[in-house]
């Protein structure tokens, strides 16, 4: 990234006030899965109390509707997160998302970003069986191995054992032995 240009962003963040930043953070953390929903049970607040920080993003130019203007942006907010905070923001998204039928992949990644690596592998193992399905054959044999990688953090060997062998039946499409 541009000194210049994370510099300035930075700049822009530190006039926010506290309401904004904290909007604007579980924004980051959430990424494209970012929703007023979301951002009202994660700041445990209704939408009307969001307002005033939404208005305040959007007139700073960070935020537009709930995307972010720019991934510099994003990527500028995320770096004034501590990383112990990251993981807790990325498990209420997650529980968040989970409740709400997310994405199985990306659901994945916050679970992994949380460090709830049996989560996070049951999400890989689901969205690498959706890839399959779609005949994404070499995305599937990527999402099994992730979720292989996950669940040996847990020391869950079946369970390793399993996505590994749907990443070598996935891989057996995909490259030549």
């Amino acid at each position: 990234m541009v000194p210049k240009v994370h510099d300035l962003i930075e700049r822009r963040l530190k006039h926010l006030t506290v309401d904004a930043l904290q909007l604007i953070q579980v924004a980051a953390v959430a990424g494209q899965d970012f929703s007023v929903a979301l951002a009202m049970q994660v700041m445990q607040r209704s939408a009307l109390d969001l307002a005033p920080a939404w208005r305040e993003l959007e007139s700073a130019h960070c935020l537009r509707g709930e995307s972010f203007t720019h991934d510099l942006v994003q990527e500028t907010t995320l770096g004034t997160l501590p990383l112990p905070l990251a993981r807790e923001l990325h498990r209420d998204v997650a529980d968040f998302l989970t409740a709400h039928q997310g994405e199985p992949a990306r659901l994945a990644q916050h679970w992994r970003e949380a460090q709830c690596w049996q989560e996070a592998g049951r999400c890989y193992l689901q969205a690498s069986t959706h890839a399959r399905h779609a005949s994404q054959r070499a995305l599937e044999a990527t999402l099994a191995a992730q979720a292989a990688e996950c669940f040996d953090h847990t020391n869950d060997q079946p369970s390793a054992f399993l996505a590994r062998q749907q990443q070598c039946e996935a891989a057996f499409y995909v490259e030549p032995f």
